[in-house]
């Protein structure tokens, strides 16, 4: 319930109560407002396909049979293991990401590889940056001024000991400021309007029919 959110003490270190205009990292939640809703929107539009082949669109990635809805729904079978990850510069992992091995056991396995590769791909076929992509197609329509990547000076501090504010993904950190797995800030207010876009637009009932009662 937003309201009872809204009057709950939860930051204790800093004796605050959670306010509507708090600014707070979303973390992994990014790739539900993010990357997740643009692909939902080009799927319905069209301009995309559920099970076209993520290389159709992003021809970076070695492997040619992995789909889109198998990164939608974690169960591409990439391992996500990366040797010297913490080491590498962003267009290092970028390459690693791209030359993931890939396993037979396709059962879900939850990992930011992902919807890395999936924000990758999206900005490539698209020819626009993740941030400019959901400006146009989330944060504006769906009335979410306060939503963006970091950094955001006023954020909410998550951990002790790191810049409130920026990015704490390690793989999103190294990537730099836009990453398809993290690194979104908004507010109670903005996540309020994105979940009621989701309960009451058209754009939810297009989602259901086509594929959760369907498949």
């Amino acid at each position: 319930d937003i309201k009872t959110l809204e009057r709950t003490e939860i930051i204790r270190d800093l004796r605050l109560s959670v306010q509507p205009d708090l600014v707070y990292d979303l973390a992994s939640v990014s790739k539900v407002v993010g990357v997740a809703t643009v692909c939902i929107f080009l799927i319905n539009s069209g301009a995309l396909k559920l099970d076209d082949f993520l290389k159709t669109y992003y021809p970076d990635m070695v492997h040619d049979e992995v789909t889109i809805r198998q990164l939608l729904t974690h169960t591409s079978g990439l391992d996500p293991y990366i040797p010297n990850r913490d080491h590498l510069q962003a267009q290092e992992l970028k390459a690693a990401l791209n030359q993931l091995s890939l396993k037979k056991d396709k059962t879900f396995q939850y990992t930011d590889v992902n919807f890395l590769l999936l924000g990758f791909m999206l900005e490539t076929y698209c020819g626009k940056s993740l941030e400019q992509l959901f400006q146009e197609l989330v944060f504006q329509p769906f009335d979410m001024p306060q939503t963006s990547f970091g950094p955001r000076p006023t954020a909410v501090p998550t951990l002790k000991g790191v810049n409130d504010g920026h990015v704490h993904d390690p793989k999103a950190k190294v990537l730099g400021k836009q990453a398809g797995s993290a690194g979104l800030f908004s507010t109670l207010n903005d996540l309020e309007h994105f979940a009621m876009h989701y309960l009451e637009d058209s754009f939810s009932d297009s989602l259901w029919s086509n594929y959760s009662l369907q498949e």
